[in-house]
């Protein structure tokens, strides 16, 4: 949309460890705006390269060619193969068909607390067992993270939200990274259940 917005990937580590890498882009037009209105150096993140700042001052839509101009290049630049790709279906269909294009499967993840509870909660302990990682001078997620709180619904099942009287305090890093753990736990059920399949063959049960 006209906000802040992030891309995060997931990686399991040789320490069976979590990094996490994000990037954000906002359109040229709001940037001034939101500088003044969430109280964030937004031009300073750009400076450090945190933030891409889409189009010219006139533009107040994020040009998603650049979202997926900067997949790319971290998918040629490191040569990842990605196992998925998680998308927030709110604003979503001007890039879907252009995602399919990467020839993985793409998973809308609904924002909701049924659909996010396992990955938040699992997210969490995971880094209070100290078992996530990212890069410490990424400011902007630092902010996003400090920015967030837990939020129930009458399930007890939780979600990541903005603070009480926050509106402007921009989460979406967060909301991010657990769209990719989301995914990460997703295709770690898919795994062990070809791990089972390939057991059971072998030994002539199925």
């Amino acid at each position: 949309g006209g906000d802040l917005t992030t891309l995060a990937l997931e990686f399991k580590t040789a320490e069976d460890k979590y990094y996490f890498y994000t990037h954000s882009f906002m359109p040229r037009g709001r940037i001034m705006e939101h500088i003044q209105k969430d109280l964030a150096p937004y031009d300073i993140w750009e400076s450090m390269e945190l933030i891409t700042v889409t189009g010219g001052s006139g533009d107040y839509k994020n040009d998603y060619k650049f979202i997926l101009s900067h997949l790319r290049k971290l998918r040629d630049e490191y040569d990842l193969r990605f196992k998925g790709i998680g998308i927030d279906p709110h604003n979503a269909d001007g890039i879907l068909a252009d995602l399919e294009d990467f020839g993985v499967p793409v998973t809308l993840v609904t924002q909701s607390c049924r659909n996010l509870n396992d990955a938040t909660v699992d997210l969490q302990l995971s880094i209070k067992s100290e078992k996530v990682e990212y890069n410490r001078f990424n400011e902007l997620m630092t902010w996003s993270f400090i920015n967030a709180v837990l939020v129930k619904n009458s399930f007890d099942e939780v979600k990541v939200d903005k603070k009480d009287n926050a509106r402007n305090r921009r989460i979406d890093p967060v909301d991010a990274c657990i769209d990719a753990h989301f995914l990460e736990l997703k295709y770690r059920t898919t795994d062990l259940n070809d791990v089972m399949d390939d057991y059971l063959s072998s030994m002539g049960w199925v």
